[in-house]
Formats: structure tokens, sequence, C-alpha cells
């Protein structure tokens, strides 16, 4: 069972020609600048079901990926980077961020996420291919006796399948053991014939 979201990174992936997906190296979000709150996947995909005779003769799974939503504690400029490709710019002296509003496709990234389990063991989870969708909502308050609420980015992203070109399987996510932070992200290989 799961008792705690411990950490949260991403790779940016690269589709070359030919369709050869590489994942670059893993980014971690610091704890205080942009740790994550929390998460949920909502699978994506159709269950198609053929009846004859009364018998259920044919029942096929389509895996379309995962709708997931993500709350960070910051929008941080990796991620107005990395996944939305907003540029660095200058404005009388300043420099920050700009994004601008011609149409593009926004970068692709596997989302690393790492939770305790009740084993002691934990877990991690590798969405292999996302892409975010639109930018978090803006809005700011006052703070009234000293005090304030609390708010937090929330981003919704959306994971697919990628192609292994290698053996055509397209993969969506994977689980692995345990909460190490990863060095790299990589294409599975199935062992013992699947």
């Amino acid at each position: 069972m799961k008792t705690g979201l411990v950490r949260c990174g991403y790779a940016l992936l690269t589709i070359g020609s030919g369709g050869a997906a590489t994942w670059g190296t893993p980014k971690y979000f610091a704890d205080a600048e942009a740790g994550t709150r929390e998460y949920s996947a909502e699978p994506k995909g159709d269950v198609h079901a053929v009846w004859a005779n009364s018998v259920l003769v044919y029942q096929g799974n389509k895996n379309s990926g995962y709708d997931i939503n993500l709350t960070l504690i910051d929008f941080i400029d990796d991620v107005a980077k990395d996944w939305y490709s907003d540029n660095t710019a200058a404005m009388d002296g300043h420099t920050g961020l700009a994004e601008m509003g011609h149409v593009t496709e926004r970068p692709h990234f596997a989302l690393i996420l790492s939770e305790e389990t009740t084993n002691g063991v934990g877990k991690t989870t590798i969405f292999f291919n996302c892409c975010a969708g639109k930018k978090p909502s803006i809005a700011g308050k006052t703070a009234e006796d000293g005090d304030w609420d609390d708010q937090f980015p929330e981003y919704s992203l959306v994971s697919a399948p990628v192609t292994d070109p290698e053996t055509d399987c397209k993969w969506v996510k994977m689980e692995i053991p345990g909460v190490a932070k990863l060095t790299s992200i990589a294409f599975p290989t199935i062992s013992n014939g699947g």
C-alpha cells in the first residue's frame, strides 16, 4: 500500500529519425522549490466486446495512456522552458521568462513519480511519453493578519504510448520497486517472453 509521494522528476524525450526515442538525464524537483504535493492518473482507452449466440466471443482492450493531474508547490523556470517552451527574455534591464502566442508542439518528456509503501520498499512509476496541456491558472490574493492561503499550480498532462522501433512495442508506463533517483530512462526489455 502506498503511503506518500516522496519524489517527482522528468526526462525530456526526443523522437529522432526513424522514430527512435531517447530521453535526457532525469531532473528532479527540489522539495522547497517545486516539490510535488499530489497527482492522479486516469486511464484512457476502450474495451471492445463482441457477443455472438449470447456468448462473449472477443474482448479487446486499447491502452491509450493516461490523463494526469499534477500539483507542484510552484511554477518554476525549468518547467516553463522544458514543458511549455517559454523563453528567457530581457526588458528594461530585467531578465525573465516570456511566453509567446504562437502555436507550437509542446515538448514531450517522461514523468517519474516515487512513492513510499507500507512494505518499506517503495515504488517508482515512469510514464514514458507525457506532454503538458494548458498552463496552470494564475491567481493572487492579499495576506491578511500576516497569514495567507497556500496556492499551488495544477498541471494537466497527457500520457500517450511511445513506440520502440526495434521491437515495435508501444510503451505507456512502468512500475519498478524502490524510490532511488533514476539516472536514465530507456525502453523496458521484456523478460521470459512477456
